[in-house]
């Protein structure tokens, strides 16, 4: 099982200490993370969205690219 220190997820995204915490807390509430120990580890939930995500990025994206588009007609 692969997981991560708060204060590698901390550093690793450029986070203050407390807000770290905050976002660390509600995905653990959310079920997208779990706590083993002192790493946190993405659940079945997490990934399940992180793909999701992964998907919808692109369209909206394209989205976004169209309505620009058509704002400057």
């Amino acid at each position: 099982m692969k997981g991560a220190t708060q204060t590698r997820i901390q550093f690793s995204a450029n986070m203050a200490f407390s807000m770290a915490k905050s976002y660390l807390a509600e995905l653990l509430e959310s079920g997208m993370l779990h706590k083993d120990r002192h790493f946190y580890v993405t659940t079945r939930t997490g990934i399940d969205f992180l793909q999701v995500y992964d998907q919808m990025v692109p369209v909206a994206e394209q989205y976004e690219v169209r309505r620009a588009t058509l704002k400057q007609m």
